[in-house]
């Protein structure tokens, strides 16, 4: 779960996340180096598209930043 105070909390079950980079990992199988960034970059806004909170993806982006991120 992700706060909306400018920190990121993330709490999710070991089973999502395993799905998501189980599925994450075969989108990106069959594809280019490019390819592959230019997916990245489109899950990437869609998702924050999703999200729609400035402090949320704000605080993503501290999080992802962050050393041993």
């Amino acid at each position: 779960m992700l706060s909306t105070k400018h920190s990121v909390s993330v709490q999710n079950s070991e089973r999502i996340e395993h799905y998501f980079y189980e599925a994450f990992c075969q989108e990106h199988e069959a594809l280019t180096r490019e390819e592959s960034a230019a997916f990245n970059i489109r899950l990437i806004f869609l998702l924050a598209n999703q999200v729609a909170d400035q402090n949320v993806l704000h605080a993503c982006l501290d999080a992802a930043g962050a050393p041993g991120a």
